[in-house]
């Protein structure tokens, strides 16, 4: 025998119903906290990685960077090519790389600052290539603009930020 039985759903008045989709949405929000822990501010430190990183010519040339107010110098052209190099800043800090050109006495930036625009940057699928001219021989270009095709820069490298 089977005994029938009759569900009736009735509706809850509006005011009931908006007090337990309040609570629900509630409920649901300390369960997300407990589980997830409290919402971290994000990362506090940026990294740029330099990679196939090469520094030739015939003057005396540095490879370094602009950040937080100062010119920082990785190499100089004595070491040829360095692999990976990786700089890490606060969040919200600039970097500018650079090509110091000790024979002229000239600073080319990547974005094109410095003595004069000595730079070529092409974005890529993961960051930038970065080509920088030195002054040339006899620093016949140091304060005119001399962009250099994209992979044979004095200074070449691949800037990834991360």
């Amino acid at each position: 025998m089977f005994l029938r039985h009759r569900l009736t759903i009735e509706p809850l008045p509006r005011s009931k119903m908006r007090r337990f989709a309040l609570l629900a949405l509630v409920a649901s929000a300390a369960l997300a906290f407990t589980m997830a822990g409290p919402a971290s501010a994000g990362p506090s430190k940026v990294t740029y990685v330099f990679t196939n990183t090469t520094l030739n010519g015939a003057n005396s040339l540095i490879f370094g960077y602009y950040a937080e107010g100062f010119d920082h110098y990785t190499f100089n052209s004595g070491v040829g090519s360095i692999r990976r190099i990786v700089v890490t800043l606060p969040v919200g800090s600039a970097l500018n790389v650079l090509l110091l050109d000790e024979t002229c006495g000239t600073t080319y930036y990547a974005d094109g600052t410095g003595a004069a625009n000595h730079a070529t940057v092409v974005p890529t699928k993961r960051g930038f290539t970065i080509d920088i001219a030195d002054g040339g021989p006899g620093c016949v270009n140091a304060t005119t603009t001399e962009l250099p095709t994209a992979g044979f820069g004095n200074l070449t490298l691949t800037e990834v930020i991360r």
